[in-house]
């Protein structure tokens, strides 16, 4: 009949299908999205940050996620709540698993400076993936004001036996006799190993 409406199916007008199929496309893959965040990572908590020089700053957080591996935004204020440049968006990947602690480097500070952290979990690189529903607490520490005499350095990547008396007690190590173990001290301070990769060391006063 001449002067008819398009066959109609269901609530879809035939004149306007592609335009309803691409809206309802766009629609899909809103929901899809919003679906694949429904189990958020979890915040990482009980952050620290370690001065270990005068320009940089050890900040670790212990792992709230069961996602493995997992990345982080890594947010770092300066004095005033100033952007300084060095924040991190899906820094990774990190491999430590729930519970355990993990942490970074963050170097390039200027001396005798307050900087502020915080973290947010992220389950893929970059600015991808689901974020975790609310960023840590945060934690400042302010950098020296010299350098250290003892700067942490890298554990030695591949120890053997007899380990050295300079060998940092708590390093990574194969086992060994008691003859041949690590010092638990030196020079009479007592040392410690920061997690992270590479692992750091350091003695005294640097040691949280």
């Amino acid at each position: 009949m001449s002067g008819s409406r398009p066959t109609v199916h269901g609530t879809i007008d035939v004149k306007l299908c592609g335009v309803q199929v691409a809206v309802a496309f766009i629609l899909l893959q809103l929901l899809s999205a919003h679906a694949s965040c429904s189990d958020r990572p979890g915040t990482p908590n009980q952050e620290q940050a370690v001065v270990i020089s005068d320009t940089e700053i050890y900040y670790s957080w212990r792992v709230a996620t069961r996602e493995t591996p997992i990345y982080y935004d890594i947010y770092v204020r300066g004095p005033d709540d100033r952007d300084v440049g060095k924040n991190r968006t899906g820094d990774g990947p990190y491999r430590k698993r729930f519970g355990q602690r993990d942490g970074v480097v963050i170097s390039g500070l200027n001396r005798n400076t307050q900087y502020c952290f915080a973290i947010r979990a992220r389950t893929e690189g970059g600015t991808q993936g689901c974020v975790s529903k609310k960023q840590s607490g945060g934690i400042c520490v302010t950098t020296m004001a010299e350098k250290p005499r003892a700067p942490f350095v890298p554990c030695p990547s591949s120890p053997s036996c007899p380990l050295p008396t300079d060998f940092p007690y708590n390093c990574p190590h194969p086992p060994c006799a008691p003859t041949q173990s690590p010092p638990k001290t030196s020079g009479g301070a007592k040392c410690c190993v920061l997690p992270g990769n590479p692992p750091l060391y350091g003695c005294g006063a640097q040691c949280p």
